[in-house]
């Protein structure tokens, strides 16, 4: 190592006498010396790098990946992003409701240190890597690289109407130093330099992080200024396996290595494969990394890991992004993040009732949120119900599904409570109850007609929702099920949806 050093201080010297032509040939072996020296400091294999015209390299795919990150018009040429210059909160607000601040949300607690901000004007960076053993495909040209459903900016900016401004940038392809089975098999034991529950994805954040903060300005990565990278994305080229091995699937993880990037750690990542951008056989389909994004803000999966462990019988019908990767953000992820920060609460004595107009959720962010005996001091941490308007004909919803032809009223549960958690030496807050394993839901979607939920639903289960599970106009009066809620039940309260028209609802609700 000290003659590497002595060598280059030498070059340096020689430079200043030599010629135009000379100094151009010298310069950059001299950049090779410093190049094998600054890898060699920090165990990077020669290998590795990115490459210098990506363009020659990987066909359009950097094109492909800028329009999944980035677009703003889709595959049928429609505007993706709604207009919110004129955007206000407004309710109907009457005799037996009143506006309530619920802007105490999960984004004020340090669990999230660290995480993607959900408001503002935030740049993320998306690395693309392969493998010495799956080397991308250099002539593969992408015909239709304009996203089917919606990018991450343009979903991200209509899910939080304009409070979360995304864009980002794609560096070019990075070449791992090794082949892709290294990474797969490393774990805490193999590796003590690299820990967590993905060593291997750690190690090529490491890797890729460490050249591309010679290249590129890193410290623009971080809008909040809180010491980390604000959001980044590592898309890699390898087959999806998950019947195999859990390593490559799409999953949101955190590093904790004590690395710094131009003075910025990292630590949320999205890990997913270049192949999810063509499930369902769509050419570009940008709904895994929306899925995946929504977890960097501190989202939970609201599907079912397993039937058979907890006592969760149903969750949303996979009819929602954190839960089958379809559908919009529903209005406790959305209370949650920061984006609805008022909600109408009904306030309703015994023996009275109330009707309550609303405006779609899409365009509006209306809430209708009932609640026994809401205590202000817990905002969005209790047990509630919430009230949504769904518009079968907004942009987020276009092409999902061909069975939502009509508007209809969506009610969940929600069971928000916090506890204390302690995870690597470090004790927070969080919710006490998921859709997985506890014996209460964090959230169910309540279905037409019966006020029922989808038992026994679970991811691989794909999408169940059908437009008839949404509350329509009816003389029926609903009943709030609060089986499966840790609430006491002080009264019911009934609820019938009066007429549905010119995206408004109309919905009369009473207590006994």
């Amino acid at each position: 190592m000290k003659n590497k050093i002595l060598n280059t201080m030498f070059s340096l010297i020689l430079v200043l006498s030599l010629s135009s032509c000379d100094l151009s040939a010298l310069t950059s072996g001299l950049q090779e010396v410093i190049d094998s020296t600054y890898n060699e400091i920090n165990g990077i294999e020669e290998t590795s790098g990115f490459f210098e015209k990506p363009e020659d390299n990987t066909g359009n795919s950097l094109q492909l990946l800028n329009e999944t990150f980035n677009g703003t018009k889709n595959d049928k040429g429609q505007d993706l992003y709604m207009d919110f210059s004129s955007y206000s909160l407004n309710y109907n607000q009457v005799k037996g409701s009143k506006i309530i601040d619920i802007s105490k949300n999960i984004t004020d607690y340090e669990y999230l240190d660290g995480y993607t901000p959900s408001i503002g004007n935030i740049k993320g960076l998306v690395i693309p890597i392969d493998f010495p053993d799956y080397t991308f495909n250099k002539t593969k040209i992408y015909k239709n690289i304009n996203v089917s459903y919606q990018s991450v900016a343009s979903y991200y900016y209509n899910s939080s109407y304009g409070k979360l401004n995304l864009s980002f940038d794609i560096l070019p392809w990075y070449r791992a130093s090794k082949n892709s089975n290294y990474y797969e098999n490393m774990t805490e034991s193999s590796q003590s330099k690299y820990s967590g529950e993905a060593p291997g994805v750690s190690c090529l954040i490491h890797e890729a992080l460490t050249k591309a903060a010679r290249l590129y300005d890193l410290s623009k990565y971080d809008a909040n200024n809180d010491g980390y990278i604000d959001s980044l994305h590592i898309i890699y080229n390898h087959p999806i396996n998950y019947l195999t091995t859990s390593f490559w699937w799409a999953y949101q993880y955190i590093t904790l290595e004590n690395y710094k990037y131009d003075g910025l750690y990292s630590f949320p990542y999205v890990f997913a494969s270049f192949n999810f951008l063509f499930e369902d056989d769509e050419n570009n389909n940008a709904r895994t990394f929306i899925h995946e994004t929504g977890h960097m803000s501190g989202l939970e999966d609201y599907y079912d890991y397993d039937t058979k462990k907890g006592y969760n019988k149903g969750s949303l019908g996979g009819f929602d992004m954190m839960d089958c990767s379809a559908g919009q953000h529903n209005p406790f992820s959305k209370i949650s993040l920061g984006w609805i920060d008022k909600v109408l609460l009904v306030n309703l004595d015994k023996e009275e009732e109330t009707t309550i107009t609303i405006n779609d959720i899409a365009s509006s962010g209306n809430v209708i949120m009932v609640c026994d005996d809401y205590i202000e001091e817990k905002g969005m941490f209790q047990t509630y119900f919430l009230f949504e308007l769904i518009d079968a004909d907004t942009l987020l919803l276009n092409n999902e599904f061909d069975s939502l032809k009509k508007d209809g009223i969506r009610v969940y549960r929600v069971n928000a409570s916090l506890k204390s958690y302690t995870e690597y030496s470090y004790t927070y807050e969080y919710y006490s109850f998921d859709n997985s394993y506890t014996t209460f839901n964090l959230i169910d979607a309540i279905n037409a007609p019966y006020s029922s939920i989808y038992s026994y639903y679970q991811y691989n289960d794909g999408v169940v929702f059908k437009n008839s599970d949404l509350f329509t106009s009816s003389d029926v009066y609903h009943s709030l099920p609060y089986s499966n809620t840790i609430n006491e039940r002080k009264s019911n309260y009934y609820y019938k949806v009066n007429k549905i028209e010119n995206n408004q609802a109309s919905i009369t609700f009473k207590r006994s």
